[in-house]
């Protein structure tokens, strides 16, 4: 009985490892919490996109969104959230400039960034959009940062065309909308 117990017990195991590991989890409708163990914040994935917890991570993005009639290599567009702590990175405007000094340091000379929108979102903020384009790959991104009291978060909206920028990026301004911060201060 024993032999037999320790056999399944093995069994379960290695088939939880290959199906976590082994596959993505696609989300299609919800919310999203982003940096769950530190300063979390949420997002929901809008009608007709999914959220992908697996594709993102070797490029250091814990979840993605994307419209669902791509997957994750053929989208045009992905949406992903992220977080700096301030005590790393005190202001946004220092964080838009590190993202075009590394932007040049990797060879894209021309990056240009521009202030576009501010946005009111939940929790009576504002956030600040500004598009960065001219990579030497014909990206476009526009990204929405939200300041907290110990973070800095930040919504990265990332096209392959300037068409697909364009045809997208409403649908981005709606999932800004949908940000709250997780994180309460004890």
């Amino acid at each position: 009985m024993k032999k037999y117990n320790k056999i399944t017990c093995t069994a379960l195991v290695i088939i939880i490892a290959y199906y976590s590991i082994g596959f993505s989890q696609i989300v299609k409708t919800g919310t999203i919490i982003f940096n769950p163990q530190k300063y979390s914040f949420s997002l929901s994935i809008p009608k007709g996109w999914v959220s992908d917890d697996q594709k993102g991570i070797k490029l250091g993005w814990q979840k993605v969104f994307y419209p669902a009639i791509f997957n994750f290599s053929t989208s045009p567009i992905i949406v992903y959230g992220k977080s700096v702590l301030k005590s790393d990175i005190a202001t946004i405007k220092l964080q838009t400039e590190i993202t075009i000094q590394e932007h040049i340091n990797n060879g894209n000379y021309n990056y240009k960034i521009k202030a576009k929108d501010f946005i009111k979102i939940p929790g009576n903020k504002t956030c600040k959009i500004f598009i960065f384009s001219e990579d030497q790959w014909g990206n476009s991104e526009a990204i929405a940062y939200i300041e907290e009291k110990n973070t800095i978060n930040y919504i990265v909206y990332n096209a392959r065309t300037n068409k697909a920028f364009n045809q997208y990026f409403n649908k981005f301004k709606k999932i800004i909308k949908t940000y709250k911060n997780k994180y309460l201060l004890k």
